[in-house]
């Protein structure tokens, strides 16, 4: 199946989102990426990969983040500035 260069825009832009969002929950955690990559089990160049853009993030991550520091996921995936970082506006020790 062929992608439309419009389709692979979206994508990237999807990611790069993400990635962003996925920093700012690292930055607000006090987290290095150092750190949040041992918790969530990935090398740190992956986690770059991932804060960048670069790379598709898992789904298991996805949810791991959400689990493990109480993130909402409609702010977490979709960016949406209505809803708060943090699904019981406190996250949990890491």
């Amino acid at each position: 199946m062929k992608h439309s260069p419009r389709s692979k825009d979206n994508s990237s832009n999807f990611r790069a989102g993400l990635g962003r969002r996925i920093r700012c929950v690292r930055v607000a955690l006090g987290q290095t990426q150092e750190t949040l990559a041992k918790h969530l089990g990935i090398a740190r160049q992956t986690l770059i990969a991932y804060e960048n853009g670069r790379s598709e993030i898992p789904s298991r991550i996805l949810k791991r983040l959400c689990d493990d520091f109480a993130l909402d996921a409609g702010w977490l995936l979709l960016g949406d500035a209505s809803r708060p970082m943090f699904a019981h506006h406190e996250a949990k020790a890491a």
